[in-house]
């Protein structure tokens, strides 16, 4: 005998509150700010604008708008009109985030940078740093990327105290120094912010203790399941995790992997002795793989390089 239930359960809020950061960013080239504005550009507007020159770039390549555009407008704005001065009424929202993106900023940018402050010199953004100071567009790829996701998570949290952050690929643009700091640092910015990372990076991988990180892999029926790390996983150095958590079977190049299968052909797990290992060991250093002994090892006794 079957029994049937049909429950229905009300007033659930299903939706979750927070912003996704697409994996893409802008080509950073420079543009002059030519529209001065007359008022005060909201955070909320700001990040409507900001989303807005990101979708037009990616619909339309040729599309001429910039995000970077939008974000100096902004800026010049919170600047100008919200903090204020004698002659002009100061607006405390808009200043206050424009004081919170200087903060933020000395927190996730690079700490070899020495970040310090903005000022402006009209048409231009001028970041002030320990390491020289620096007009906003000529940033490199790397240092662009981080302003530009602290920017947007800014922006959001001006009118939302608790909701999560996804971001795609953080990594991209990111020399790995500063892949291995970012989440960390963007945690601290933000500490109501939670965060979802979608990666390939083992830098990224392993950059936090306290998270949950699963990895994606196919089964032997060809369908996908996720595999909880543990913190000895996460804890792995990235060769490692490329090779076993990412599958990145090797991590050299496709001329050096054959080198290697070739100088490990000559051995087998079951005629390994301490002769044949000094051998490997000359053949490896001659070959310029010196550094590979111990893949070579694991790919000897019968693992997967």
């Amino acid at each position: 005998r079957t029994i049937n239930y049909d429950i229905a359960i009300e007033n659930i809020d299903r939706s979750i509150k927070g912003l996704f950061i697409h994996s893409h960013r802008a080509s950073n080239n420079y543009e002059i700010t030519s529209n001065i504005p007359t008022g005060v550009i909201n955070a909320e507007d700001s990040y409507k604008n900001h989303l807005q020159a990101y979708k037009k770039h990616l619909e339309n390549s040729s599309f001429n708008g910039n995000p970077t555009v939008e974000m100096k407008q902004s800026l010049l704005s919170m600047a100008a009109l919200g903090v204020g001065n004698s002659y002009i009424k100061k607006n405390k929202k808009s200043e206050k985030t424009f004081t919170s993106f200087i903060e933020i900023l000395k927190i996730t940018l690079p700490k070899n940078i020495g970040f310090k402050n903005i000022r402006f010199e009209v048409p231009d953004v001028i970041f002030e740093t320990d390491s020289g100071d620096f007009v906003l567009d000529s940033a490199s790829g790397g240092i662009m990327s981080i302003i530009d996701i602290s920017w947007q998570i800014l922006l959001y949290s001006q009118d939302a105290e608790h909701f999560t952050a996804l971001i795609d690929e953080p990594e991209n643009h990111l020399h790995p120094t500063m892949q291995r700091s970012l989440i960390n640092d963007l945690i601290k910015a933000f500490p109501n912010v939670q965060f979802v990372i979608v990666t390939h990076s083992p830098f990224i991988i392993s950059s936090v203790k306290d998270s949950n990180v699963y990895a994606l892999k196919h089964d032997d029926s060809n369908k996908v399941n996720s595999h909880k790390l543990d913190l000895e996983e996460k804890a792995s150095t990235a060769n490692k995790i490329l090779r076993d958590v990412l599958g990145v079977s090797i991590t050299i190049p496709q001329w050096a992997e054959d080198e290697l299968d070739k100088i490990c052909s000559m051995l087998t797990a079951e005629n390994i002795t301490e002769n044949n290992l000094n051998e490997l060991r000359t053949s490896l250093d001659q070959a310029g793989l010196g550094e590979f002994y111990p893949e070579a090892l694991y790919h000897i006794v019968g693992g997967k390089k």
